[in-house]
């Protein structure tokens, strides 16, 4: 039960991924969220009664100003960039 104020979301709730990182493990690439999803470094999540949720990051033009998971410090999401030789 989260004792956090004000409570963490559910995590069936859309905002599921705002709940603060009860367990980080970056080596491993994911963190226990305080509601008991695992959110995964790749974006996918684990809910607690086992559904799974595919990876959703979003696009470079909505993610440029900001990182997913600075709500809760699990991952920072840094664009790709791609050098071709001429």
């Amino acid at each position: 039960m989260c004792k956090h104020q004000p409570t963490c979301p559910s995590p069936y709730s859309p905002a599921r991924e705002a709940a603060h990182v009860a367990v980080a493990h970056p080596d491993q690439g994911w963190s226990l969220l305080c509601n008991g999803v695992v959110l995964f470094e790749d974006t996918g999540l684990l809910l607690p009664d086992g559904t799974t949720i595919a990876p959703h990051r979003a696009s470079h033009s909505a993610s440029h100003g900001a990182s997913h998971g600075a709500s809760h410090g699990a991952f920072q999401q840094v664009p790709a960039r791609v050098l071709v030789a001429a």
